[in-house]
């Protein structure tokens, strides 16, 4: 529960620095990654009041809808719309937000296990809500979307500025966004498969401080022509 906090914490203080460059500059991917960010430190914090609370439904529910189903979908988007415009980031949000609404109503509806989820200690608490077909279905997609958009966009505008000799540190903060956001998509593959034991939420965080790290790099050392675009994440 411990990580679960930490996570809360610097997804957090990620969310704040995003929102604050949203302020200044009023970028569309801005807004966008400021929701998704908010919606991971809300989910983390919501599934550690859970747990200290004995197992509290509405709480669990919450950090799994935020955390596990609109974080990753949303983070997509924003890289979409930095990556390929605002048309396509516009169609993308349509795309993800309705598909989200259909999995909040499937996973606010689904059966709960009250037993499981109150000997939950740590973990990502893999199978305490009971989603059918349709339901994991969707979780599946929204994730596999997100972590694809953004480590492809990531990698992409690294390797374009290491050809035209352009910020190293740009370029570096790039690469270990996508790392981080590999690393963030492996806590919840390794979940799925119910396989991820007690490390679910050390590994979930290493992957927030990698990508945290990557932004500070992109902040510190612009792209020649991308002045004003913060981390690719």
């Amino acid at each position: 529960m411990a990580f679960a906090w930490v996570s809360a914490v610097v997804t957090a203080w990620f969310a704040a620095l995003v929102i604050r460059q949203y302020l200044s500059r009023r970028r569309p991917y801005q807004l966008v990654w400021s929701v998704a960010l908010v919606m991971a430190a809300a989910g983390s914090a919501a599934y550690a009041l859970s747990v200290m609370a004995g197992g509290q439904p509405v709480l669990f529910r919450l950090y799994y809808i935020l955390g596990a189903l609109w974080m990753a979908a949303y983070l997509g988007v924003g890289s979409v719309y930095l990556g390929f415009g605002p048309r396509a980031g516009r169609a993308c949000l349509v795309l993800t937000t309705a598909a989200g609404l259909v999995g909040t109503i499937l996973l606010a509806a689904a059966p709960l296990d009250a037993a499981a989820l109150a000997a939950l200690q740590d973990g990502s608490g893999r199978g305490i809500i009971e989603l059918g077909g349709a339901g994991r279905g969707i979780l599946v997609a929204m994730n596999a979307f997100g972590t694809v958009a953004v480590v492809a966009v990531a990698v992409v505008s690294a390797v374009r500025v290491l050809r035209t000799r352009g910020s190293g540190l740009w370029a570096a903060g790039n690469l270990l966004i996508a790392a981080g956001v590999l690393i963030i998509g492996a806590a919840g593959s390794s979940a799925g498969l119910g396989q991820e034991g007690t490390m679910f939420w050390p590994v979930q965080t290493l992957g927030w401080v990698v990508t945290f790290a990557g932004f500070t790099l992109v902040n510190r050392g612009r792209a020649p022509g991308a002045a004003g675009r913060p981390a690719q994440s």
